[in-house]
């Protein structure tokens, strides 16, 4: 599996699964990645990345989803998370990454902002469209890569 390090994080991300478009939900190619705690080799949550640029993703669902396990929270794993994906987003031809977060979600919005994605909107998430949190409001958050 793929391991990717970050310098002194001490958190790497190990790819879990590569989903093709078909077999996802959003229509896109999933990577799926557990983060891994270097020093005690624990998984301390997951990170996911969405490589496309469907309207479902782009608008409503978000390039990135993630989420850390209540023990391991307010450590800074997702920032550390979200900037070793760069990488990989970046080596895909990806340039620009939304994120969605609940409007409530403060740690997801803190996080967003500690990696320098700034709020573009908050939309209304229409019924037909699957939201991975079932909220109907979404947070979009725009980071560029370059």
């Amino acid at each position: 599996m793929t391991q990717f390090t970050a310098n002194g994080s001490g958190l790497a991300l190990r790819l879990k699964e590569d989903t093709s478009p078909e077999k996802s939900k959003g229509g896109v190619r999933t990577l799926n990645y557990d983060m891994i705690h270097l020093e005690s080799g624990e998984t301390v949550g997951f990170i996911l990345l969405r490589v496309g640029y469907t309207t479902e993703v782009v608008r409503y669902n978000g390039h990135i989803g993630y989420g850390v396990e209540p023990n391991w929270r307010g450590r800074g794993f997702a920032s550390q998370a979200c900037t070793l994906l760069k990488e990989v987003a970046q080596s895909l031809g990806m340039d620009v990454i939304w994120i969605t977060c609940s409007p409530e979600n403060w740690s997801s919005r803190k996080t967003c902002e500690r990696v320098g994605a700034t709020l573009v909107e908050v939309v209304d998430v229409p019924l037909e469209i699957p939201s991975p949190s079932h909220e109907r409001t979404r947070c979009r958050y725009r980071w560029i890569l370059y």
